[in-house]
């Protein structure tokens, strides 16, 4: 029995380009009639909680060699009032916030295929006066600005045919009628 070495071809992924990028998504949002704000500095007074909802959705596309990317994340909002007010002991409000993105890489190609894992940094959420409002009508409306931080390692594959060796046995064909009716032979296969 002897050895050959020879070459096939397959089709696989080949990494392009690996990289940890910062994506941020950004809206205003009326805020919930109650919510209280230090008007010097727009800082929330009444107490906020911020979960996101699910997964956030990203929809990566190339063109060209820019990777632009659309998509969003649902963010509940939950505020607790002071008892004392009177008002409901919590307010809760669901927001979407959309996010968007273009990376310019010139190893890219419209073809290639994007993987994204996403990590969540921080949620903030801020208080804007709304000036506007508040001079027609009693109280102040107040708007949220909404900003969400994500850190994302961003995977670009291509799909390529590679060689790879492989070795053949060059055996009799007695030897190969017992290979495939798996008695043994002298060799022990």
């Amino acid at each position: 029995m002897s050895w050959d070495m020879s070459t096939k071809e397959i089709k696989s992924l080949v990494v392009v380009l690996t990289d940890n990028v910062i994506k941020v998504g950004e809206t205003i949002v009326s805020a919930p009639i109650g919510i209280i704000i230090d008007p010097e500095n727009g800082e929330l007074i009444t107490p906020l909680e911020a979960t996101p909802m699910d997964d956030v959705v990203l929809n990566p596309k190339i063109k060209d060699n820019i990777l632009i990317n659309e998509g969003f994340i649902k963010i509940k909002l939950t505020f607790t009032h002071d008892p004392c007010t009177g008002a409901k002991n919590t307010i809760t409000k669901i927001v979407t916030v959309p996010v968007q993105s273009i990376h310019v890489w010139n190893c890219i190609r419209s073809d290639d295929i994007v993987q994204e894992k996403v990590k969540i940094k921080a949620i903030i959420v801020r208080g804007i006066p709304d000036n506007i409002t508040a001079s027609q009508c009693p109280g102040q409306k107040i708007n949220l600005l909404i900003k969400v931080i994500l850190e994302v390692k961003i995977t670009v594959l291509r799909e390529e045919l590679i060689c790879v060796p492989v070795q053949k046995c060059a055996i009799t064909s007695a030897c190969n009628k017992r290979h495939r009716t798996g008695r043994k032979g002298t060799l022990g296969i």
